[in-house]
């Protein structure tokens, strides 16, 4: 405060500066969360998983759980699972619309429904309705035909 009155000429800045003085003075110190340490948290899976959830990991893959379901539960992304898999040799599995699924996505969007209630509906992603709709575009022509 001391500096500001001898450096400034600003008597606006002095009394505003001298004001927030009082009144942090008056106010109790409550203890923000930022203060706290955090629980550190690791960056590499390598370091965040030990072998015992790796090896969990890849037999509930092989069993037939997907990756999106594995991620969420360890509460990472659905890609550093699939990382994961690459690097313990584990083939991937593509999911891809089965022909019932493609045509309920077809009829969902021929009824009038936009992609992403398609995509909420049923599970997909909007980038894999927006490749059906397309490709039945390009087979059948417009999708009202």
């Amino acid at each position: 405060m001391e500096v500001l009155r001898r450096h400034s000429k600003d008597l606006g800045a002095i009394e505003r500066v001298a004001r927030l003085r009082r009144h942090l003075d008056r106010t109790p110190t409550a203890v923000s969360s930022r203060s706290l340490p955090q629980a550190y948290q690791p960056f590499k899976l390598s370091q965040r998983f030990d072998a015992a959830t790796v090896a969990a990991i890849i037999a509930a893959y092989e069993d037939g759980a997907t990756a999106k379901k594995l991620a969420k539960h360890y509460g990472v992304a659905r890609s550093s699972i699939t990382r994961l898999l690459h690097r313990h040799g584990v083939a991937v599995r593509r999911q891809s619309p089965t022909d019932a699924d493609r045509q309920r996505i077809v009829n969902l969007h021929t009824a009038g429904h936009s992609m992403t209630d398609v995509a909420e509906r049923l599970g997909w992603s909007v980038s894999t309705i927006s490749r059906v709709v397309r490709a039945h575009r390009e087979r059948r022509g417009p999708l009202n035909a």
